[in-house]
Order: structure tokens, then sequence, then C-alpha cells
């Protein structure tokens, strides 16, 4: 056993001992892949490794569920969320301001990290991409 994987069976026993998900490596039953385990036995003779976390990214342009509605992510009540009036390459169009005098207003994409969206009005979810 190498020093690097001593190493990584060290992180999936600190992994599985701080209660979060381990993986070991299955060369044989799928021809190669990272696969999930409940109950690890952790033996040498198999590589271990704690479980990857999802990343999160910012939008881009072509992840925007049209139509939809945001808000930021501080209020509660679906009376402030707007509707995404257009998609560009810098971010989107809001139409905010009074109904007698409302004005266009571009978002940016890295502004958009704290804002929420929903397509439906009930189910709120962050203006970001989880990546396995």
């Amino acid at each position: 056993m190498t020093r690097e994987q001593k190493q990584d069976l060290r992180d999936a026993i600190d992994a599985d001992l701080a209660g979060k998900p381990v993986q070991f490596f299955d060369a044989v039953g799928t021809g190669g892949t990272w696969r999930d385990v409940v109950s690890p036995g952790f033996s040498s003779s198999v590589l271990w490794r704690p479980k990857p976390e999802p990343k999160t990214r910012l939008w881009r342009p072509e992840d925007v569920p049209m139509p939809c509605w945001v808000r930021y992510s501080t209020s509660t009540a679906t009376s402030g969320s707007q509707p995404i009036h257009g998609v560009l390459k810098d971010g989107v169009w809001l139409l905010l301001g009074a109904p007698d005098v409302p004005q266009m207003c571009l978002v940016d994409w890295d502004t958009l990290q704290y804002w929420l969206y929903s397509t439906d009005g009930r189910q709120w979810q962050p203006c970001t991409v989880t990546e396995s």
C-alpha cells in the first residue's frame, strides 16, 4: 500500500467517523467506478475515499429556466418576486419599480448568487447549478 493510498484510507475512515458518506473503487463489478457503501469494512486491499461533495456554480445563460421569477434570498414574500424578462450574456433583465413607473434592470450573474428563483411561485431555489 502506497503512502497516498494510506492517506486516502485515513481520510475515508475520518469521513465515516464524522457520519459522512464514503466510497470504494469497484474495479471488477462495474469496470472501474467509485461506488457508495453503507457500512464500510475498510480493507486495505480496496481503494477508499470520502464521497466527493457536489459543487455549485453560478448560473450561465443556458441554465436559466424560462419562464421563472426571482427574489432576493432574504425576502420571504412572493409579492417581492420579479419575472425574468430576458437573458443576456451579462445577466438577466428584470422589470423593477412601481407599476406606473417601471424600469428595466440588468442583474449580473455574480449578484444572482444571492437570489432565489421559482418556476411555480411556491418552491424557491438558489440561482446556482449543482454539479456532481
